[in-house]
């Protein structure tokens, strides 16, 4: 099943996002930036991709992705003219997450009849309806 493109809302995300660059950039700059390799081609068939970090997909796919591409990239996303190791890295650990309903990387789940929900990319396995509902997924 083709998924939409979403990005783990975790801590890198918060620190691009503003919460230690006091505000520098929008909520939306880690998925503009992601989007803008999905537009250019440089990664393809996202569901390849669901659960891994940036890093990781640029390095698995079928295009050689090169660090002053990534930089350009970021730069345009962000408006910075510089681009420190230090958000190139940030950039670099975005997860990339699918639109399920996984907590661990957004994929899709399957109940087994016996209380459990099995994620179809990560594995996961998830206990019981009422994990689901704890982390507000259902």
């Amino acid at each position: 099943m083709a998924h939409a493109v979403a990005i783990k809302q975790d801590k890198t995300y918060k620190w691009i996002c503003g919460e230690t660059l006091m505000g520098r950039f929008q909520p939306e700059t880690p998925w503009h930036f992601i989007h803008a390799f999905l537009i250019s081609h440089q990664l393809q068939h996202i569901d390849e991709y669901i659960g891994m970090s940036l890093y990781d997909a640029f390095h698995s796919c079928d295009k050689n992705v090169t660090v002053a591409e990534v930089v350009n990239l970021i730069q345009n996303c962000t408006g910075e003219e510089e681009v420190d190791v230090t958000l190139y890295n940030a950039f670099m650990r975005l997860t990339i997450f699918g639109d399920g309903a996984c907590p661990d990387c957004g994929g899709d789940l399957w109940y087994d009849g016996d209380d459990f929900y099995h994620c179809t990319e990560c594995k996961e396995k998830i206990e019981s309806f009422n994990e689901l509902e704890a982390i507000n997924l259902i």
